[in-house]
């Protein structure tokens, strides 16, 4: 039973969480020490654990509780060996690919299983001292807690201490707003610093949901974005005057994704104008159309980020008036703002320091006269799972009755 939920939990969170692991790999390196630690306390503390629990639930049943905790132990660990070793890969890359020189891939691993092996000696000549003295079952626990507090603690300030160089969503969330608070000091000048790695791992969270759209230095979220959303689920039960008005497709035609605010925050005036529901965090969903890169799946990025900016500086210069402005003209304003930022956003940021995506620019240099070749591409990696759905083309009016 034990090798069953082991083997299940296996398959099941390799296909949930395999896309997730390289872009946000601190949080899921960090998430496997958590989870190691809660199997092993679970196992110690089993026999405790059997003499409170109420055995009024067991009682139409012969398992032993101690399978119960067996069990969920086995999970938990096969939970750490998906994380721990998908997070372990990108750190692994990160690691290997220095800004200076060349890494070494095998020269890497070697030194980390000898790493790993010295720990591992450490603690069993650790253990022996110690055991003798662990005669009680309060020393017992003190001293695990004690470790495993330890234990999280040096982790958590390891992968803190991590600089990573790919731009996941809230790595350029905070950048984008670093950069755009440059230039309003600025006023609008171009010529503003963009944050380093360094910069940004400063103010990096571990445990915050990957789709919100941060203010400058991470202080507060000013909106959520979501990535690759369908529009047939999105839009099933919104009232029509509330979908995406064809100003909004013309706007986005030569464009791979389309931009559009939640149903949910939107609301109708009197006069049938769209407007902005107060106090509510903005919710943005992109719609991405066929052949779509990782350039333009960044481009709409910083478009919903930029959006989101827009709507906290509009709530905070006016707290007490309502959000009247139109949502398109919003977007539009922030379509415009990165258009023109887009290109010295990403030639600052690839001299800052963060990587570049070699197999973009290799694509691009082969299509000669194409726009996304001329100018450098990062390496991002926003997605963590496939779209749900992507665009295949958008028809005028007539075109969709004639079909049907």
């Amino acid at each position: 039973m034990q090798d069953m939920f082991a083997r299940l939990t296996t398959i099941i969170s390799a296909y949930y969480l395999g896309s997730s692991l390289f872009p946000e790999a601190k949080t899921y390196r960090f998430l496997a020490d958590i989870l190691n630690d809660a199997a092993i306390i679970l196992d110690t503390t089993s026999p405790v654990l059997a003499t409170i629990f109420p055995f009024s639930l067991l009682a139409t049943s012969r398992i032993p509780f101690q399978l119960y905790t067996l069990c969920i132990s086995a999970s938990l660990r096969s939970l750490c060996g998906i994380a721990a070793g998908g997070s372990k890969t990108a750190l692994t890359m990160h690691f290997a690919t220095p800004l200076e020189g060349t890494g070494d891939v095998g020269d890497l691993n070697a030194k980390d299983s000898s790493k790993e092996t010295v720990l591992g000696l450490l603690g069993m000549l650790l253990g022996t001292v110690t055991v003798p003295y662990l005669s009680t079952t309060w020393s017992t626990y003190t001293m695990l807690f004690s470790l495993v507090f330890l234990h999280l603690l040096i982790n958590y300030y390891g992968v803190r201490g991590v600089v990573l160089r790919t731009l996941n969503r809230q790595r350029t969330s905070l950048a984008w707003a670093s950069f755009r608070h440059g230039l309003f000091k600025q006023s609008e000048q171009t010529h503003t610093r963009v944050p380093t790695p360094s910069d940004i791992a400063s103010c990096e969270r571990l445990f915050d949901r990957p789709d919100l759209l941060w203010c400058t230095g991470g202080s507060r979220a000013v909106g959520r974005c979501v990535m690759g959303s369908s529009i047939g689920s999105v839009f099933q039960n919104a009232p029509s005057n509330l979908l995406p008005p064809s100003a909004l497709l013309d706007l986005f035609k030569g464009e791979p994704f389309i931009i559009w605010f939640d149903p949910g925050m939107l609301s109708a005036s009197p006069s049938s104008k769209l407007i902005l529901k107060d106090n509510e965090l903005p919710c943005i969903h992109v719609f991405l159309k066929e052949r779509h890169s990782p350039s333009d799946q960044l481009k709409a990025w910083l478009i919903s980020c930029d959006v989101a900016l827009i709507i906290s500086q509009m709530r905070k210069e006016n707290p007490s008036s309502s959000d009247a402005s139109d949502p398109v003209t919003i977007i539009t304003q922030a379509q415009a703002t990165v258009d023109r930022l887009f290109s010295i956003f990403s030639a600052q940021m690839l001299r800052a320091g963060w990587c570049a995506d070699t197999s973009a620019q290799s694509q691009g240099s082969q299509d000669e006269g194409s726009d996304k070749g001329s100018h450098p591409c990062l390496a991002v990696a926003l997605m963590t799972c496939p779209p749900r759905s992507v665009i295949l083309d958008v028809l005028p009016t007539d075109e969709k009755k004639k079909d049907q």
